[in-house]
């Protein structure tokens, strides 16, 4: 059974961690190794780890959008350390173990196969992106250089436009067939959550989260 990491405070709107998110070690020791003013950094790490990692009905805003856009979003939040790329959180060995362990702790597996759907998703798009729907290729022409009474036939290379809508086709339907695993899977995992008695979270502000 997953547990609630992260969430937002509906009073400030900041990124808080719960009793039972700071007893996770790489959360614990990511906040206790923090010399910045105030916490700076840890608050801003988890800031962007929620932004970025969290799903569900209490997670990011942006949790549908695709994970480069994701991370460009989070780094630019209130509460996100503005002066630094997302390459910085997604680089600190610190913040790599946090991430590791808010997924395993915080999603089922259900939940974690169908993030990798999306992330699958998200490359099969790009993919898709960089196929032309023409494409160039080179084809051989014998052509003559003397005359009727004395031929000389040689081959030259020519550059053509072919049609490549076919295997932009192959593509559509790779990412068809992934969004329909991916409303799979989301059935499962509501049917999952009701078992767990999971439809929502109560978060009392005051009894949670490192000061």
């Amino acid at each position: 059974m997953s547990i609630v990491i992260l969430y937002i405070d509906s009073v400030d709107g900041q990124v808080k961690i719960t009793k039972e998110g700071k007893q996770i070690s790489s959360f614990l020791r990511l906040y206790e190794e923090d010399t910045s003013p105030g916490k700076k950094f840890f608050r801003s790490a988890i800031a962007f780890i929620f932004y970025v990692y969290a799903i569900g009905e209490h997670g990011s805003p942006f949790q549908n959008i695709f994970f480069k856009n994701r991370c460009t979003i989070a780094a630019r939040d209130k509460w996100v350390d503005k002066e630094r790329d997302p390459e910085e959180y997604l680089e600190n060995k610190l913040i790599i173990k946090a991430i590791e362990e808010f997924n395993e702790y915080s999603k089922s597996k259900l939940e974690r196969f169908q993030e990798k759907l999306f992330d699958d998703m998200e490359k099969t798009i790009e993919e898709l992106n960089k196929i032309p729907m023409k494409k160039k290729i080179f084809i051989e022409l014998d052509i003559n250089f003397g005359t009727d009474e004395s031929p000389d036939m040689r081959k030259v290379k020519k550059q053509i436009e072919v049609d490549n809508s076919i295997e932009k086709m192959k593509i559509y339907k790779s990412i068809g067939e992934i969004y329909d695993l991916q409303k799979k899977y989301e059935q499962m995992i509501a049917a999952e959550k009701i078992v767990e008695g999971k439809k929502g979270y109560i978060f009392d502000t005051k009894e949670t989260g490192l000061r």
